[in-house]
């Protein structure tokens, strides 16, 4: 889809990866920073009201995901500013606009799709494991599948 969007078809997989991985960075700062009142200064003083805002909200399995991706975002600022780690950033996803757009409630709730998409996933890769798993060697092997 993001090949298709972007009209780069040809756009190698690694660099969508690359992209998605920053997109999802933005969305964890930038979710953070709302969450906080629009400081990351005063995140630590809202650190406990932000876990609970997030939980009430979202739901512990949602919440929890949210959350993580939240952390992994400040950690890594944290490793940019300290020069310990480079990142490299589309512009698309830097633009003032867009990063004030994002702090006003899409972050949250494209973090939440993600952690829905996490879910789904891992309940389909799941009912897989589980089939694959019914079906004998020999009915694997019919099929296509290599043998377990």
């Amino acid at each position: 889809k993001i090949r298709h969007e972007s009209a780069l078809t040809s756009l190698p997989l690694q660099d969508i990866e690359v992209f998605v991985r920053a997109y999802l960075y933005q969305l964890g700062l930038q979710a953070s920073i709302s969450l906080t009142g629009g400081s990351l200064t005063s995140l630590g003083a809202n650190l406990q009201s932000m876990v609970g805002s997030v939980f009430s909200h979202y739901g512990p399995t949602d919440g929890e995901w949210m959350l993580n991706a939240m952390k992994s975002s400040l950690s890594m600022l944290e490793e940019v500013e300290g020069k310990a780690r480079f990142l490299r950033m589309p512009v698309v996803l830097a633009e003032p606009e867009y990063v004030a757009v994002l702090r006003t409630g899409p972050a949250l709730r494209a973090l939440r799709r993600f952690a829905f998409l996490s879910r789904v996933n891992a309940i389909v890769g799941a009912a897989l494991d589980d089939i694959l798993s019914d079906l004998g060697s020999e009915e694997l092997g019919r099929r296509g599948c290599p043998g377990q």
